[in-house]
């Protein structure tokens, strides 16, 4: 369309110029505003080539193509149920729960600094998502670095010597997890031992949290429900994520929702939305400054922000 245009410019400028009784004048201020028009018909070409690429285009079409992708922050806070681990790990080592840790920090052979390990603490990451691109980063404050993947892989206790043998073959705790590294991710809490990759066998799990599905959900909540979306107050979740959170033991708990200091009762009043009507989703008109999934071992704290709305 834009090519067209631009011979038909040509055309008529050269039937002027050709034909047209004028003053030398008059031509060539018609050759020059030719030439203008031509240089805004191929700048308005180069602009819609960079609109398309980033979905931001006027027609049906191209809406419909930018709302496939989005580009936004998660923040993600994992917080292990440490009491139900350790109360796991004193039962396989024959030991009290509550003498278990004070024992472990008691052990000479074992030298384990108290604080140190990850006992006892929660874990922080910050996802960043490139919609058009396809990029991600991740930002991890245990590591104080930017990371491949959300994970935390390290033993419980740690020493001196950090990654020591000392708890191999150790008269107590030879045989007891506690002395492998657990790894704490949002989809995955464990002590993976026999793969050489690290990966999971199903019994080494503690327990899952069908987390990129919840991700997805709620960042279809930004795109069909408005800014914001994501964070919404959630009544009914989709069938899908439902049975996951019956098969998982997960609970969804509604805590943390925004009363702005005042201290007052969550909103019960539903958002009225066509997506979440086709989706069998009901979401109340309250905003939550967190969205909080817990499981029997983990619970995973999710804010999400988006940006190209």
């Amino acid at each position: 369309m834009q090519g067209k245009i631009s011979w038909g410019i040509a055309i008529v400028v050269l039937a002027v110029v050709l034909l047209g009784d004028f003053t030398t004048g008059t031509k060539a201020a018609v050759v020059i505003g030719a030439f203008l028009l031509h240089l805004i018909s191929q700048q308005d070409k180069r602009f819609r080539r960079v609109e398309n690429a980033v979905g931001i285009l006027d027609d049906a079409t191209n809406k419909e193509a930018a709302n496939k992708s989005i580009s936004y922050r998660a923040d993600i806070i994992l917080e292990p149920n440490w009491q139900k681990i350790i109360n796991d790990l004193a039962k396989d080592g024959g030991v009290e729960p509550e003498r278990f840790v004070k024992e472990i920090y008691a052990d000479k052979k074992l030298n384990v600094k108290e604080g140190e390990g990850v006992f006892g603490k929660l874990f922080r990451f910050v996802y960043f998502s490139d919609g058009i691109s396809g990029m991600t980063q991740i930002w991890s404050d245990r590591h104080k670095t930017f990371v491949d993947k959300m994970e935390i892989r390290e033993r419980l206790f740690s020493s001196e010597e950090g990654m020591n043998f000392a708890w191999i073959g150790h008269d107590k705790y030879g045989e007891n997890r506690v002395g492998t590294s657990i790894v704490i991710a949002p989809h995955v809490i464990g002590f993976p031992e026999v793969l050489p990759d690290g990966d999971f066998l199903d019994e080494e799990k503690l327990g899952e949290v069908p987390f990129w599905t919840i991700i997805q959900f709620l960042t279809n909540l930004d795109k069909y429900v408005g800014i914001w979306g994501s964070m919404y107050m959630i009544k009914t979740f989709p069938k899908e994520l439902s049975d996951l959170f019956e098969k998982h033991e997960i609970k969804y708990d509604p805590w943390n929702f925004e009363d702005y200091g005042c201290g007052g009762e969550p909103k019960k009043k539903l958002v009225e939305n066509e997506w979440t009507k086709q989706n069998g989703v009901e979401i109340y008109d309250q905003k939550m400054r967190e969205q909080t999934f817990q499981s029997p071992y983990l619970t995973v704290r999710i804010r999400i922000e988006a940006f190209n709305l």
